[in-house]
């Protein structure tokens, strides 16, 4: 149900990359989907000096960008509910004049609006956020008539920069926000093919019963980009891959396919669950030898990377989980920047079984492999195993599919999913409190491992199969 009660969504970071390619255009997609409210306000809020009409300049080249057929009519009016604040992140008295602005947006609407504030900033600037949020009253509800608004923060990853990091800013949010009103981002938990993961387990009954380390030899789960840091260069470089997608994206990715079933679909159940699987992965330091962390020729002659930084570019690492389901199975956690290709994607390959259709000198390598294609594909396929045609019996591998992109028209943008999800209240595909915390830990013990593991260096465009050592 669409909601009822006007909404004001204020971005941090309001000039900045994220907001340009990913926040404005999921916010027009949703307008054009009448999935927000029929009073709604966009609130800029950056250091640079722009008026309304700038700041409208902006959000319509990023919307033209995006390359969607919007009718104009509808872009006008979107234009049109889209302001600007100058302020410095910093100063509280800022925060005030945004509050200030706020308030006459409600007096014009004629109704106390619930609020989004969406920190599409480095991590580096959430505490001082955070703190003048709450000072300045603009993180408190207001209440009309005995009922209560809502207001809640959207947080880009990665949350903190390490273990201690993520707890100091945990314990800094526990004090001044409530849990439901915070919302820490992991697009990826909101692409559609990520989403299926659970569908696909627990609606199926023919998984279920295989899902387990009698049936499963190992997963893999795969992050590739084509692109190299560019323009993030001076962030990424305090950051390194393990951090920018391996504490999270590849966590929760895991987590989704080796999680117990939560038994329901209501966020508290699934968090929970989540939650209990990174509490059970182990870091086994007998597994070093699995271990590859790597950086790109000429990744030190970016611009805004220190000459001697050891910052990794690419990474491999393998896991365990101690449980009776995973005991034994290995999870292969890769990502990386400047390789072949970009391809996000999920393999689980089963193991061998001892069978009458083996080739005559017994070898017999017959794995199904079921394998969640995220991006640039939509699509879920099992291979399988069939007689080929002819006389004699030789074995060929066929494919079973399902494909989201042969209708695209009804898949939803991962960011679109978020902001739909934040305005419902639905934290389901956001991080709690406790995840955050084991996840961080179990990135804590890679990098007190891998501190002696020596960094390679490749080749841009290079098959990231060609960098793992084993």
């Amino acid at each position: 149900m669409k909601e009822k009660h006007p909404i004001i969504f204020t971005i941090f970071g309001a000039t900045g990359d994220l907001a340009q390619r990913k926040i404005i255009p999921a916010l027009m997609d949703l307008y054009c989907r009448d999935l927000l409210p029929e009073n709604f306000k966009i609130v800029g809020f950056s250091r640079k000096d722009l008026s309304d009409d700038d700041y409208r300049i902006f959000a319509i080249n990023s919307i033209e960008n995006k390359k969607e057929n919007h009718p104009q009519e509808k872009i006008n009016d979107f234009i049109s509910k889209i302001h600007y604040k100058q302020g410095d992140i910093d100063n509280l008295e800022n925060y005030q004049l945004l509050a200030q602005f706020l308030k006459k947006i409600d007096s014009e609407l004629g109704d106390c609006s619930n609020k989004v504030f969406y920190l599409a900033v480095p991590p580096k600037l959430y505490q001082p956020i955070f703190e003048n949020l709450s000072e300045s009253g603009l993180g408190t509800p207001c209440i009309v008539e005995g009922e209560e608004r809502w207001a809640r923060i959207l947080v880009e990853k990665p949350f903190g920069s390490d273990q201690d990091e993520a707890r100091k800013l945990d314990k800094i949010l526990g004090k001044l926000f409530k849990e439901e009103q915070i919302f820490r981002i992991d697009h990826y938990l909101a692409k559609e093919t990520v989403q299926n993961i659970l569908t696909f387990r627990f609606a199926n009954a023919i998984f279920e019963p295989i899902w387990n380390k009698d049936n499963i030899e190992k997963v893999e789960l795969n992050l590739y980009e084509k692109n190299d840091v560019s323009d993030r260069a001076s962030f990424y470089d305090g950051i390194g891959a393990l951090r920018d997608v391996g504490q999270n994206h590849l966590l929760q990715m895991m987590a989704l396919i080796a999680m117990e079933d939560p038994k329901s679909m209501l966020s508290d159940a699934i968090r929970d669950s989540r939650g209990k699987l990174f509490s059970n992965v182990k870091v086994d330091k007998k597994d070093l030898g699995y271990f590859t962390r790597a950086q790109y020729k000429d990744y030190l002659n970016e611009s805004g990377v220190e000459k001697n930084s050891k910052t990794e570019t690419y990474f491999k690492i393998k896991l365990g989980v101690k449980n009776k389901r995973w005991d034994g199975v290995p999870f292969y956690l890769r990502s990386g920047k400047a390789l072949a290709e970009s391809r996000s994607e999920i393999k689980i390959t089963f193991k061998d079984k001892k069978s009458s259709v083996c080739q005559i000198d017994g070898v017999c390598r017959y794995n199904n492999m079921l394998t969640v294609n995220i991006q640039p594909e939509k699509t879920i396929s099992l291979c399988f195993w069939v007689k080929k045609p002819g006389l004699s019996l030789e074995l060929e591998q066929k494919k079973l599919s399902f494909d989201y992109d042969e209708n695209p028209l009804n898949v939803a943008d991962a960011y679109e999913k978020v902001l739909f999800d934040c305005i419902k209240g639905d934290q389901s595909l956001f991080a709690s409190t406790y995840e955050i915390a084991t996840q961080w830990g179990i990135i804590s013990e890679i990098f007190k491992l891998w501190k002696n593991i020596p960094l390679h260096e490749y080749e841009k465009g290079v098959d990231p199969e060609l960098l793992d050592k084993k």
